[in-house]
């Protein structure tokens, strides 16, 4: 009688914290991915001043990734196995829709992580960042 309450109560302490270190696990995950900070995003914004009177900017697609890379990389080393992570550079048409900016002055993009954080455990989340809300 007295193995079986052990045991119960054992089971029960167990899984208390086994869910309490994935909670811990997933919130850092979360955070690191979600406060990240925006000076990596500013950073690899340029200029483009081929006008005389007029200045436009852009993301520099290569200086982006790298620095979103290289951050994650080095934040959620030892925290998770492996990651995915997409960028998705977009503009607006004339009816407001979204549709893939192919050009290499992208002003839009939409970053996508997703990780496991233990078996069926899945973070998927999205940043969305535009040069007009950065400066």
């Amino acid at each position: 009688m007295t193995n079986t309450i052990f045991f119960f109560i054992t089971t029960i302490f167990l899984t208390i914290f086994s869910n309490f270190v994935i909670g811990l696990k997933g919130n850092y995950i979360n955070r690191t991915f979600m406060d990240m900070p925006v000076n990596l995003i500013k950073s690899a914004v340029e200029i483009n001043d081929s006008s005389s009177d007029e200045f436009s900017s852009y993301f520099n697609i290569e200086v982006l990734e790298n620095n979103v890379n290289h951050y994650l990389v080095t934040s959620l080393n030892g925290k998770v196995d492996s990651y995915k992570i997409s960028f998705f550079y977009f503009k607006y048409d004339e009816n407001k829709d979204l549709i893939f900016d192919l050009t290499n002055t992208p002003q839009n993009v939409q970053i996508h992580f997703n990780c496991d954080i233990y078996k069926n455990f899945t973070l998927d989340k999205y940043l969305v960042f535009t040069i007009e809300e950065l400066f």
